[in-house]
């Protein structure tokens, strides 16, 4: 009990304060590159006015003091570390960062009217626009490609998008070259500012199947602005056959989060785990000297049971005759059987 009492305690370390000590780790890994690098430069501008003729001479001066000074600041911030010292690993946080799948099988199409979108609004002079949410290859929006042309759809759900994927399947058409794509949380007019800018892209001259993908975005959008900015061909009309949106709803990103939390926690646990390691050696030499003092003590108590000057009991007596006689050496044989 002694002993557990006088052992020192573990520091506990929070999950804000490990990822302060990630910071202080990245932090003080680019000053030890910075002072590598500034050691290299110094060494080589050293080196370069050893090779000048009175180069070695002028350095020997003020100059040459305050820049072998310089140099040994450096070493010895660049020491501290080590120059090839392995960096720190990256936070969790940041290797947990979403990736957008390379196949949209099985995915949620957000802009399909099964699901529940629809189209609410599109220029004038557009006719069949509410085929852009149908699977239907021989329906199809068609507009004059001389016209100012876009399209508000309203998604199933509020989602994060992160793939647009566009189809046109009409031969002799015009075909989308240059397009935008703005999100709202909220219903709104192609000119209302609440419109938030999720990217431009620029389409193929192609009759098949073109794939999307808005790396970084994490704004939310319940509103989808389709703005068809320029085209491919002479044609006088263009089409689009379909419009298929692909993200990640509430619950897929709460599940991405939750995710890159545990690996956070895996991480801390490691971290607490590799500071405990070090600790439990001390202890355990403590709880062996605890345990030798122990059994000493039992042999004080035993050894304390005997009567003071009185006869141990016969069964005490007769071990220790037999123990005795184990423990002495036979020096001869003779000797013993004439006493005998």
């Amino acid at each position: 009990a002694g002993a557990e009492a006088g052992a020192p305690k573990k520091p506990r370390v929070g999950l804000e304060d490990f990822k302060r000590a990630k910071v202080e780790q990245v932090e003080q890994a680019k000053k030890r590159k910075e002072a590598a690098s500034n050691s290299k430069g110094a060494e080589g501008a050293a080196s370069t006015e050893s090779a000048l003729p009175g180069g070695s001479a002028g350095g020997a001066g003020e100059g040459g003091s305050s820049a072998a000074g310089g140099d040994d600041d450096a070493a010895k911030e660049a020491g501290s570390g080590g120059v090839g010292a392995a960096p720190p690993p990256p936070v969790a946080a940041a290797l947990h960062k979403y990736s957008v799948p390379a196949d949209d099988a099985g995915r949620v199409n957000y802009a399909s009217s099964l699901n529940g979108a629809a189209v609410l609004g599109a220029n004038a002079d557009a006719k069949s626009p509410q085929a852009l949410v149908t699977d239907n290859k021989d329906q199809y929006m068609i507009a004059p490609c001389s016209s100012s042309k876009w399209v508000v759809f309203e998604l199933s759900a509020e989602v994060i998008v992160d793939t647009v994927v566009l189809y046109n399947y009409e031969v002799y058409s015009g075909t989308v070259r240059g397009f935008e794509l703005w999100g709202s949380q909220v219903q709104a007019a192609p000119q209302d500012p609440r419109w938030a800018h999720l990217g431009t892209f620029e389409a193929a001259k192609s009759k098949q199947r073109q794939r999307f993908v808005l790396e970084g975005n994490e704004h939310w959008s319940r509103y989808l602005l389709l703005k068809l900015v320029s085209h491919h061909g002479t044609e006088s009309y263009c089409t689009l056959t379909s419009v298929r949106v692909h993200g990640r709803d509430a619950i897929e990103n709460l599940r991405h989060e939750m995710e890159g939390m545990s690996a956070e926690m895996e991480e801390f646990h490691a971290l607490v785990h590799d500071q405990a390691a070090p600790e439990a050696k001390p202890g355990e030499r403590d709880a062996a000297n605890a345990s030798a003092g122990r059994h000493a003590a039992e042999g004080a108590d035993v050894t304390a049971t005997l009567p003071e000057g009185g006869d141990a009991p016969a069964e005490a007596r007769d071990e220790a005759t037999t123990a005795a006689a184990e423990d002495e050496p036979i020096s001869g044989g003779d000797a013993s059987l004439t006493s005998a």
